[in-house]
């Protein structure tokens, strides 16, 4: 998102206040100020019941953001200008949140106030790099708006609910709701080069022998449900009003980053390329689903049983591909670059989000392979082309 050599101006420190008295506990919780940065959007993204794709977008901003302006730092510290990173990324965090978050912008400048002088009290910056560092992370963030004011998920776009057809969405029930995000799919990616060419692959014809296998196969998972079933549609419904799908992914990597003691640079790396591929994962979903419009289990269901509902509410939007396969298909492979020797445990993760919707009733089987399938090529694509990756 930003050019950290055109970013290296004159990052010369200006009058910044005296540092208030260390505070021990404000210290305990700033440790690791990228992660914690982090957790608070997670919490806001809940708080606010910011839509799955909207709330990737909100991770990607934050998370590339302070990589980028770490990055910055890290060149102006090379020119011999002392920096505080604690404070760059107080800036750059305050700044981004604060856009994506309006009415949290006074919480968040508490936040920022605090956190810029952690280093200051662990001896490792002084008063004048928490004001170089501070310029750094709001200059940063300011690159990183003005991107995100471009990329068009702010657009309105028009959609008319499609005519009733066999297998075609249709608003479904208990809410009847409108389409959600329709124009989503024509959102800037960051990392890959466009959402057609990260498509889903077609799903079968609504008449097909294929897809009368998988409604079959849906019904009697219907028919079959237990409770550990039931324990992992909760575990990973993900919805409005939690931290979403790719707030689920965001905590498995910072589990896996505190378990390994990873050092800051190690974090925000691991953060930002997951965020950024999650974030494109749902770009390249959504223009898949109102490209091929699949009904929702639900349509078929009661049309043999009107009382029929899923265990989990139905979202407001096409079916096929499922929006939690393709970004666990991608946090999956994106995760098992840092961490291969929790491969095959992540690799089982993204399979069970991807039956988590079936058997929760929202899905078809269909729509977890394949999203799957959407997800790992994505992730595995950003892992090849994205420059300073493990495998670079």
């Amino acid at each position: 998102m930003t050019d950290p050599a055109a970013m290296l101006g004159a990052f010369s420190p200006v009058a910044s206040p005296n540092p208030p008295a260390p505070d021990a506990e404000a210290l305990a919780f700033w440790r690791t100020p990228a992660t914690t940065w982090i957790s608070i959007e997670m919490g806001l993204v809940a708080r606010e019941y910011t839509s799955p794709p909207r709330a990737a977008r909100c991770y990607a901003l934050l998370a590339a953001g302070i990589n980028d302006a770490l990055l910055v730092a890290d060149a102006a510290s090379a020119k011999g200008t002392p920096i505080s990173d604690d404070a760059v990324i107080a800036g750059v965090a305050k700044r981004i949140m604060s856009y994506s978050h309006p009415l949290q912008a006074e919480m968040l400048q508490q936040r920022a106030a605090q956190a810029r002088w952690a280093g200051v009290w662990r001896g490792s910056a002084t008063i004048a790099a928490v004001s170089a560092g501070e310029r750094i992370g709001q200059a940063v963030a300011e690159k990183v708006i003005d991107w995100a004011q471009h990329d068009h998920a702010e657009d309105f776009t028009p959609f008319a609910d499609p005519a009733p057809a066999p297998g075609v969405w249709q608003r479904t029930p208990p809410r009847l709701w409108s389409a959600l995000d329709p124009g989503w799919g024509n959102v800037r990616p960051i990392a890959i080069p466009s959402a057609t060419q990260m498509s889903a692959k077609a799903p079968p014809s609504w008449g097909s022998a294929e897809f009368r296998a998988d409604r079959a196969a849906f019904a009697a998972i219907q028919q079959s449900l237990n409770d550990a079933d039931r324990a992992l549609a909760r575990r990973w419904a993900g919805s409005m009003g939690s931290v979403t799908p790719a707030g689920l992914w965001l905590q498995i990597a910072r589990a896996k980053i505190e378990r390994d003691q990873l050092d800051e640079r190690q974090a925000v790396s691991i953060y930002a390329t997951l965020a950024v591929a999650m974030h494109d994962s749902f770009i390249a979903c959504w223009q898949s689903k109102y490209s091929y419009l699949v009904a929702r289990p639900i349509s078929w269901m009661r049309e043999a049983n009107p009382a029929w509902l899923s265990m989990l509410e139905t979202p407001p939007f096409p079916s096929y591909p499922s929006g939690h396969a393709t970004v666990s298909g991608a946090a999956s492979a994106v995760l098992a670059a840092y961490f291969p020797s929790y491969a095959t445990a992540l690799r089982q993760m993204a399979e069970d989000a991807a039956r988590s919707r079936v058997v929760g009733g929202i899905h078809w089987p269909i729509d977890g392979r394949n999203g799957l399938e959407q997800g790992r090529a994505i992730g595995n694509w950003i892992l090849t082309h994205h420059p300073g990756l493990p495998n670079e």
